[in-house]
């Protein structure tokens, strides 16, 4: 006997738990991705071949939820918001269904993710029946089914007008996909991971000018993935933008719109500089600079004072400069931030109006680096809120207590969710992490497998350093990742509100329902998170399905749809 559970997508479900968020009647924007999950369970027989199978009108894709495992998943001081403390298995990667077969065995768990895009499909409004169906692949009969009903809403999602980023590592991309950094093979794969990142909410990409001086043990390397081929002559440096306008080429067609570019000194003090490929006039490779070159030395501000006005020009003329933002260095702490300061002002003198961004753990920090964007770790925002300067927030593997959002292996999917929502009550502008595809240990020693190793050899909490998988030159999407994504449609459709019914009432429906206007007081209940999106929902169709009325019922097609 088979028992078949619909459950929200924003519940992660473990190894032979019973879901607590079942759904029945839902409902979806037009431009919405949709998502919920599946699970059947065996519970007494024999083992059963089966296939999953869907028969509705709307296009249903299903993914399997596979498992990774999570050793390190928490520090010992870790607030109670938390899965299992002794768990070591977690769900997470999402892998395209196609039919198979699929092997039943009593009481094994096996989840689902499906998803219909109505960003993707022109979706009409309307309701539908979504039948989840398992058969036996012996004698075709139904083992079992349920039935999601499913209303899509004649409204649109609002605009993500935020600055969404998740820093991408070229080097694990060569390094998973096999490729030549910049060769045709390597382009493709990275914008595989481009499109997945623009396809689930971030609008911003980072992009390779140098290697990155990220996550180097000092005095290593990491392999080379320089985006600007420089050559060295007598008369000086010339600059290959090529491969680097290829890289903002594929973003932009994946609709990417915001740019960062790598940090011109090393992470944790801004002490050295990052390693930088130079040609002589024979074509021959010098690797200068990095870890025993000063920030401050002659010949690197020689350097800089060359490059960073090309640089400019060169943004300007692909038309994104105002749209770009330049990185000096990591997490600047206290004992570092006069020299952070000093090499500030420095570039600003070369670059003038080239914003800057990096990230700061304080408001102190960043009032006094002279920084032009200031990215604030979750706990630390609070001296920002309500002011006029623009800042950012992100979320760290320091980042687990006070409920604070982020997407370790044992936290709650809702947890990673609600940060769209946060986003929209505390009017902050943007949100960065480190890591959408981190593959390699601590300090990059070496590459790691991510199905195997999810906490980069013990040193961060489980799934901190990656959201998504590699699969060869294509990439694999999470629960987490779509969780992220959720909160993302969860802000737009915040700001599609507000312009119906205004942004004091907006507020305060999300308050009313247990979230404060900060990023710490939300209400953990899954099912009171699912009423509001609902109601929220509900309030966006109503005036227009009035208005549609007017035509006549079902009269869809001489409707013009517009945006919110």
């Amino acid at each position: 006997m088979l028992k078949i559970s619909l459950f929200s997508s924003s519940e992660k479900l473990m190894p032979n738990a019973q879901p607590k968020t079942l759904i029945e009647d839902v409902s979806m924007l037009l431009n919405e991705v949709y998502s919920f999950q599946a699970a059947i369970k065996n519970i007494g027989g024999t083992p059963l071949r089966t296939r999953i199978r869907v028969l509705s009108d709307l296009p249903v894709e299903i993914f399997s939820v596979e498992n990774v495992p999570g050793v390190y998943t928490a520090r010992a001081d870790h607030d109670d918001y938390i899965l299992d403390e002794s768990a070591q298995v977690f769900p997470d990667v999402l892998k395209k269904y196609g039919g198979e077969e699929l092997l039943a065995s009593e009481y094994v768990q096996r989840t689902f993710f499906l998803t219909i895009n109505g960003n993707k499909h022109c979706l009409k409004p309307g309701k539908y029946s979504v039948k989840f169906i398992v058969e036996n692949t012996v004698s075709d009969e139904i083992l079992g089914f349920s039935e999601l009903k499913l209303e899509v809403l004649p409204v649109k999602l609002g605009e993500n007008d935020l600055k969404i980023t998740r820093w991408l590592h070229y080097d694990c991309i060569a390094e998973k996909s096999g490729t030549v950094p910049f060769s045709d093979d390597f382009f493709a794969a990275a914008g595989n991971y481009i499109r997945s990142a623009a396809e689930h909410g971030h609008t911003m990409i980072y992009l390779p000018m140098f290697t990155p001086s990220l996550d180097t043990a000092v005095g290593g390397e990491r392999r080379t993935v320089q985006a600007i081929r420089i050559t060295m002559s007598a008369a000086g440096y010339t600059y290959d933008f090529s491969d680097f306008d290829r890289l903002v080429e594929i973003c932009l067609k994946a609709g990417i719109r915001y740019f960062e570019l790598s940090h011109l000194f090393t992470q944790w003090g801004a002490e050295h500089c990052p390693k930088i490929i130079v040609f002589d006039e024979n074509a021959r490779p010098l690797k200068l600079y990095g870890w025993t070159a000063s920030s401050e030395g002659e010949e690197y501000f020689e350097f800089l004072k060359n490059f960073l006005p090309v640089l400019c020009g060169h943004l300007k003329e692909l038309g994104i400069f105002e749209n770009t933002y330049l990185h000096l260095s990591d997490e600047p702490e206290q004992k570092h931030i006069q020299r952070y300061a000093r090499l500030c002002r420095f570039v600003k003198r070369y670059a003038p109006d080239l914003k800057t961004v990096d990230a700061m753990a304080t408001f102190e920090l960043a009032e006094s680096g002279g920084v032009d964007v200031p990215v604030i770790e979750l706990g630390g925002e609070g001296k920002f809120l309500g002011g006029e300067k623009e800042f950012w927030v992100y979320y760290a593997c320091n980042t687990y207590k006070e409920h604070h959002s982020n997407i370790f292996l044992n936290m709650p999917l809702l947890r990673t969710r609600i940060i769209g929502i946060q986003l929209y009550l505390t009017e902050v502008k943007g949100f960065l992490h480190w890591g959408y595809n981190f593959y390699n240990s601590a300090y990059s020693l070496y590459p790691v497998d991510p199905f195997r190793e999810t906490s980069a050899e013990g040193y961060y909490p489980a799934g901190d350093g990656f959201i998504v998988y590699p699969n060869g030159r294509e990439v694999l999407s999470s629960l987490r990742q779509e969780a992220f994504f959720n909160g993302m449609q969860d802000y737009r459709a915040l700001k599609a509100l507000e312009k119906k019914i205004g942004r004091e009432k907006t507020v305060a429906l999300a308050n009313s329902y247990g979230i404060g206007n900060n990023f710490t007081d939300y209400s953990t209940d899954d099912n009171n998170f699912l009423k509001m999106r609902e109601e929220i929902n509900r309030l966006l169709g109503e005036t227009e399905t009035q208005s549609i009325n007017a035509f006549g019922e079902n009269d869809y097609d001489s409707v013009q749809w517009v945006d919110v």
